[in-house]
């Protein structure tokens, strides 16, 4: 998944999402993503995650796990939340 993740910030929220490599894309049952110590599944390869700090740089891990529940090869990204607006 390494550089086949994509992300857009939308204010205070990330959109991510990825391409799974073909040869493990039908093995796959879901991904976890880790971030901030915290550890949450989805069934699809996008997801929106929330409530960042502006100005600080995050690290977000994207897991394959497969029918069997082992792990497939994940990707660590890195990204820094912007400003936020408030009026």
């Amino acid at each position: 998944l390494d550089n086949r993740i994509q992300y857009e910030t939308q204010g205070e929220a990330v959109i991510i999402s990825w391409t799974p490599y073909e040869e493990e894309e039908a093995c796959i049952e879901y991904y976890e993503i880790n971030f901030n110590d915290q550890t949450f599944k989805v069934e699809e390869n996008r997801t929106t995650i929330n409530d960042f700090a502006p100005c600080m740089t995050y690290e977000i891990e994207v897991i394959p796990v497969s029918h069997k529940g082992n792990n497939g090869k994940s990707a660590i990204f890195e990204f820094t939340s912007k400003e936020f607006r408030r009026f």
